[in-house]
Parts: structure tokens; C-alpha cells; sequence
């Protein structure tokens, strides 16, 4: 099994985003062709990171 790490770091919502769209189809058609394939996905606008400070 392979897996596969896909991270997005848009803020547009899916329906305003070509970008997304495109994500979309490709994670679509990699499911399709590699079933046994584990897809993490991975938002960088939904995480919650902590606070840095210096």
C-alpha cells in the first residue's frame, strides 16, 4: 500500500476555486486507479495551529 499526502492551501471555497475543482477530478481518478492507495488530505485553512512567538 502507498500513501499518498495531499495538501491544499487554498482559502477559496470549492465552488470558487479552479484549483479545488481540479483536485477534485485528480483525487477522483487516483482513487479509481489505485484502490489500494491510502489518501491523507489535509487543509491548511481547517488545521488548527498553535501560536509561535519569539
Amino acid at each position: 500500500m502507498v500513501k499518498v499526502l495531499y495538501v491544499t492551501a487554498n482559502p477559496k471555497s470549492t465552488g470558487n476555486s479552479i484549483s479545488h475543482r481540479v483536485k477534485q477530478a485528480f483525487l477522483q481518478a487516483y482513487r479509481h486507479f489505485h484502490t489500494n492507495d491510502a489518501i491523507r488530505e489535509i487543509n491548511l485553512y481547517e488545521e488548527d495551529f498553535p501560536v509561535l512567538s519569539d
